[in-house]
């Protein structure tokens, strides 16, 4: 149960007095710490206190559910963080190609044909 009040007020407090800098990351904390509630208050139910078997079958569905969720939405900041440098190297490095055949006189373009080429054919 301490953990359920220290839970609760902990997401009043990341509510009220905002620590994070941008507001994704409030919310993204505010989701968890709110996982993290609904998950602490369904193991109460995996006790001795409620004896229904169904009703711990579907609680238990339920926290899956929550922690499936959790994972996911929390994946999106990762994935985010980890292609922003993967993208920045493949730009830095097309620009440094285009660069390198600009100087050797040959042209990057995917329907680039030469003239010369053209007139031969027809």
């Amino acid at each position: 149960m301490v953990l359920i009040y220290f839970n609760l007020f902990y997401t009043v407090y990341l509510g009220v007095v905002s620590p994070f800098k941008t507001r994704y990351e409030r919310r993204i904390a505010l989701f968890n710490e709110t996982c993290i509630y609904l998950s602490s208050l369904l193991v109460v139910h995996f006790t001795d206190f409620d004896p229904s078997i169904e009703r711990r079958y579907s609680i238990g569905w339920v926290y899956i559910l929550i922690a499936v969720m959790c994972v996911i939405i929390n994946l999106f900041p990762a994935l985010r963080a980890s292609s922003r440098p993967i993208v920045f190297y493949l730009q830095r490095t097309m620009l440094l190609m285009k660069s390198c055949f600009n100087r050797l006189g040959v042209s990057l373009g995917i329907c680039s044909v030469k003239r010369e080429t053209l007139a031969l054919e027809e």
